[in-house]
């Protein structure tokens, strides 16, 4: 699913809390476990109805933006600096935190 938002495109899923909170606020659509019919109505919806489908594939662009490696990293990132923020540490320590030169430095992605 994290690969199908990542390139905006409609997912229909089964209910499980992960879909949920990826599909919510209308980024895609939910289908009951076995339930074949159900994920043939959701499908079917979704292609009959080509502005519905492109809403969508925005609102799951709006989200898969938030999904890069570089955002996550970068929350991570704050999350652990944070968490650390009361600890010392000695010039050895702080130079392993310190980004690797491989980052991604060019990337233009908002």
């Amino acid at each position: 699913m994290a690969y199908a938002v990542g390139c905006r495109r409609v997912v229909v899923s089964n209910p499980y809390p992960y879909a949920r909170e990826m599909l919510g606020d209308g980024r895609g659509m939910i289908a009951d476990f076995r339930d074949s019919d159900a994920m043939a109505v959701c499908l079917n919806h979704i292609l009959s109805n080509p502005l519905l489908k492109k809403q969508m594939e925005w609102k799951t662009l709006a989200i898969g933006k938030q999904m890069t490696w570089e955002k996550v990293g970068s929350s991570y990132a704050k999350l652990f600096m944070e968490i650390t923020k009361g600890f010392q540490m000695d010039e050895q320590e702080t130079l392993l935190l310190q980004p690797s030169p491989r980052s991604f430095v060019n990337n233009t992605e908002s």
